[in-house]
């Protein structure tokens, strides 16, 4: 541990400012608060794998999980000792990914691929707390700071890099208490994350037992999706007209079709701007045709006010007699096969053909059915929508939350001056 860490030229470089290694004039640690480096923390254990350990891999999102339980199986040809070991409590981070978060801590003994870096908390630290702090995003951007690479996607974290980088951790009796706050909301979010994916479960399910009833009916016309719908393309305004993006006209784009109603978007655009785009009215079926999400699902999602979209996205307007409501419903009951037909379109990117889309069948019962049917399962849709934005709203305070819990408790250090 030091007092005073000097200035690392590479992190300076990269806009680290003085001020984030160095204590701050006027004031002090509160006691039990210490200054080091990442390296006064961990050690970088090195050791061969053995036969009979899970093999791990690190997730974005997940940290350290079973190799085996990944939705996309990872082959290595690699023997078990050409691995490196990793013991529960100690952290694996992903060379190339650190500074996006790639890292997990284990739970259990396993292998990891030579690739990785195998952390070992020291004394001074426990495990969990170490995890905690890594993910504040002040400590993502050092580790960004002190990668190496001539371009973002090569950039590289290794050891004696990670072991440069500042911190400040609390005693051993404040990072327990922090682990025990933070745990609450881990629980939480896990409690919310499976009732969220129960509710999708139950409205997928519904949604294709009533399509299925309705296509299965003989009184009920079918149709493809172009004789009862009008499919538009959106675009993109100028980006370099800058009064173009000060409006409140939602533009939306992949990013914000996330749940069945939008009614906002993280960008919007100016009256100008709108008169070059096609506006659509509120209730507009929206189906996203091409974007890297097209490889998981088929976002579909109705608009609650009038908006524009991007080029990505396919606006469907539905003739007369035919509910937009329910027409979403129907399409979002046909992921299977439209997900099916998804191509690639390079780098990832899916792309749906527009024919395939406008071949889905769509069953036509009166409209009054049609408005029923889209009623019940639009309540089960909001009952879904409601835990996803709890989920997000528990994301948004444990991610606060580690942020004040993790960084230092300052004091003044200047003496009180009497009158």
């Amino acid at each position: 541990m030091s007092e005073a860490l000097p200035i690392d030229p590479v992190a300076a470089s990269r806009g680290i400012p003085n001020r984030s290694l160095r204590p701050r004039e006027g004031v002090a640690l509160l006691e039990g608060w210490q200054q080091c480096r990442l390296g006064d923390l961990f050690e970088n254990r090195k050791e061969r794998g053995s036969q009979g350990l899970p093999t791990l891999s690190v997730t974005m999102n997940d940290g350290l999980v079973d190799r085996d339980e990944m939705d996309r199986k990872q082959e290595s040809a690699l023997s078990a000792e050409e691995h490196r070991l990793v013991k529960a409590g100690d952290i694996a981070y992903n060379t190339m990914r650190m500074w996006q978060g790639a890292f997990g801590l284990a739970n259990v003994d396993g292998v990891v691929s030579p690739a990785y870096v195998v952390l070992k908390p020291k004394e001074t630290v426990r495990p969990e707390f170490a995890a905690y702090l890594l993910e504040a995003p002040r400590l993502k951007h050092l580790c960004w700071a002190f990668s190496y690479g001539l371009t973002e996607d090569r950039l590289r974290l290794y050891f004696d890099d990670f072991a440069k980088i500042p911190a400040w951790i609390p005693s051993l009796d404040v990072q327990g208490r922090v682990v025990e706050t933070l745990r609450v909301w881990d629980r939480a979010i896990q409690v919310t994350a499976s009732l969220l994916a129960t509710a999708e479960k139950q409205v997928s399910l519904e949604r294709m037992h009533l399509v299925r009833r309705l296509a299965a009916d003989k009184a009920v016309r079918i149709a493809s999706l172009d004789e009862v719908a009008k499919l538009v393309s959106g675009g993109t305004p100028d980006t370099s007209r800058e009064e173009y993006w000060m409006g409140s006209t939602p533009w939306i784009t992949a990013k914000d079709m996330k749940s069945f109603r939008v009614d906002r978007s993280e960008l919007s655009i100016s009256e100008a701007a709108q008169q070059r785009l096609r506006a659509v009215p509120a209730n507009t079926v929206l189906v996203l045709v091409r974007g890297m999400t097209l490889m998981r699902r088929i976002p579909v999602s109705l608009t609650s006010r009038e908006s524009t979209f991007n080029q990505d996205v396919k606006a469907i307007l539905p003739s007369p007699g035919v509910d937009s409501e329910f027409l979403a419903h129907v399409l979002l009951a046909q992921q299977p096969r439209l997900l099916a037909s998804v191509e690639t379109a390079g780098h990832g990117t899916g792309r749906l053909d527009t024919r395939v889309l406008c071949d889905a069948e769509v069953p036509v019962p009166v409209l009054e059915v049609q408005k029923r049917v889209a009623r019940a399962l639009s309540l089960l849709e909001t009952a879904a929508d409601a835990y996803a934005r709890r989920l997000a709203q528990l994301k948004h305070e444990r991610t606060a939350l580690i942020r004040l819990l993790t960084q230092p408790r300052w004091a003044s250090s200047r003496p009180v001056e009497s009158n």
